[in-house]
């Protein structure tokens, strides 16, 4: 099993580059080394959905849990593997 370790900051890019093919309006609210993203519809002030997530506390701020990846991908409503080629592209 791959073991998944992305900067915080390309994670964040990869969910705002989805979130934007799909048509979601998104909000990213970061916070020291946790960031909530909350999606919206078009037309809506209230989110559909939102979660969080915690970066390592080091320096690179890194992503370490797959749970993290994998409801990542969930909330946008797209598939795992999809999500995991867009990181490999961003990295």
């Amino acid at each position: 099993m791959q073991r998944f370790s992305y900067k915080l900051k390309v994670f964040i890019k990869v969910v705002e580059k989805i979130a934007k093919e799909k048509k979601f309006i998104i909000e990213v609210v970061n916070k020291a080394n946790g960031v909530r993203f909350e999606l919206f519809r078009k037309g809506e002030d209230i989110p559909f959905t939102f979660w969080v997530v915690h970066g390592e506390h080091d320096k690179a701020k890194r992503v370490n849990s797959r749970k993290d990846y994998k409801k990542a991908a969930s909330e946008l409503m797209t598939d795992f593997d999809y999500f995991e080629s867009i990181l490999e592209e961003e990295k």
